[in-house]
């Protein structure tokens, strides 16, 4: 035998006693990216939007009516010294809220819009596995035009509605503009 082949076999040795001795690899953890909303009950059903698109959730606070708006409008709250007008958002889809239900705010503001929308229930954030969104899972008629999504968790199906889609294609803008036409038609000249 040459000298290469007693190193070489050397070292395979060395190799193979390596391997046969070496510590396993630590436990490969699986890594999941989640998505995180808003939690609320909205006309019996369990919705969520995105975190970012709520700013806070408040009780109903006490209301000013304002006279000759839209049947969604319920008024205006002074929120820290800002007036929020807050919207049934439930009515303003053409829905109900649920009877008996807590009523709870969230407030939107997206650029100069600064609105309550009004909900039968809040649960807090939510999160969500990014890979487990499902098709539309709503069966509400109302909300079904809003929902980009679903997640199933504990024994509920949350849809996963568009903040954007809701202020921007219902009524919602509308009946603003109407309730401020109304307020300013109102004044004394």
């Amino acid at each position: 035998m040459s000298t290469d082949t007693i190193a070489f076999d050397n070292l395979l040795a060395v190799a193979q006693h390596s391997l046969r001795h070496a510590a396993g690899l630590p436990a490969q953890i699986e890594r999941r990216t989640y998505w995180s909303g808003v939690g609320f009950e909205l006309m019996g059903e369990r919705v969520v939007v995105a975190l970012d698109d709520v700013v806070e959730t408040l009780e109903l606070p006490t209301l000013t009516r304002l006279p000759g708006v839209q049947p969604w409008v319920r008024g205006v709250a002074n929120v820290r010294g800002r007036l929020l007008p807050i919207t049934d958002i439930a009515k303003l889809l053409g829905g109900e809220r649920r009877k008996g239900a807590k009523n709870r705010v969230l407030v939107v503001e997206q650029g100069e819009l600064f609105a309550g929308l009004l909900v039968d229930d809040v649960f807090g954030i939510q999160h969500f596995p990014e890979d487990e969104i499902l098709g539309e899972a709503c069966e509400n008629e109302h909300l079904k035009p809003y929902v980009i999504g679903a997640y199933a968790a504990k024994d509920n199906v949350w849809s996963v509605c568009s903040m954007r889609e809701i202020l921007s294609k219902s009524n919602f803008m509308s009946a603003d503009q109407r309730s401020m036409l109304t307020i300013n038609n109102n004044e004394p000249s």
